[in-house]
Formats: structure tokens, C-alpha cells, sequence
């Protein structure tokens, strides 16, 4: 019997690469394409100051992605790259005046 190809469609607010998809399925499936609808916006960088953003949100996401609690990860670490982000973002809007 030849492989099926199933279509499957995920939310998520987090990035998920091929690698990521097909740890959550398992043994016995193979990724063949990853499709990413237009919600997630990639930083579009201009200058030093918008490089900066883009590796705070990037980093931020990333970090977010594998320790947020709802995907077991830490609350309390949760909790810090909440606060980083927050402050981080503060000293680049002081940079920018």
C-alpha cells in the first residue's frame, strides 16, 4: 500500500520549523512541506536600530517557544523573559528619541 500525504493545518502562536512539526507527530512521519500563513510577520530591517528590534522579537519568540508553561515549560522563566523583553524594548525606545 503506497504512503498517503495528509494536509494538516496548525494554530499555534509560537514559530514552528519542519523539525518541531514532526518531533510533535512522532516516529513514522515525515514532514514533505511547511506552509506559513501571512500572521507572522518577519522584522523588516533598515538600520542598526530595527536590526535591534528584530533580535529582540526573534530572540523573544524563540526563548518564549521553548519555555512558555502552556507548552511545559517554566512559569518563572516565563515570568523573566517577560520582563526582559519589556525593559529591553524601553532602552531601544531610549535609544531611538
Amino acid at each position: 500500500m503506497a504512503d498517503r500525504v495528509y494536509n494538516i493545518r496548525i494554530q499555534s502562536p509560537f514559530v514552528l520549523t519542519p523539525h518541531e512539526v514532526k518531533r510533535k507527530l512522532g516516529t513514522g512521519y515525515r514532514v514533505l512541506s511547511t506552509e506559513v500563513e501571512g500572521d507572522v510577520q518577519i522584522p523588516h530591517i533598515t538600520d542598526t536600530l530595527s536590526a535591534m528590534n528584530a533580535i529582540i522579537k526573534t530572540g523573544y519568540r524563540a526563548l518564549a517557544r521553548a519555555n512558555h508553561p502552556d507548552l511545559g515549560g517554566d512559569a518563572q522563566v516565563m515570568v523573566l523573559l517577560n520582563q526582559t523583553r519589556k525593559e529591553l524594548e524601553a532602552l531601544l525606545q531610549e535609544l531611538s528619541i
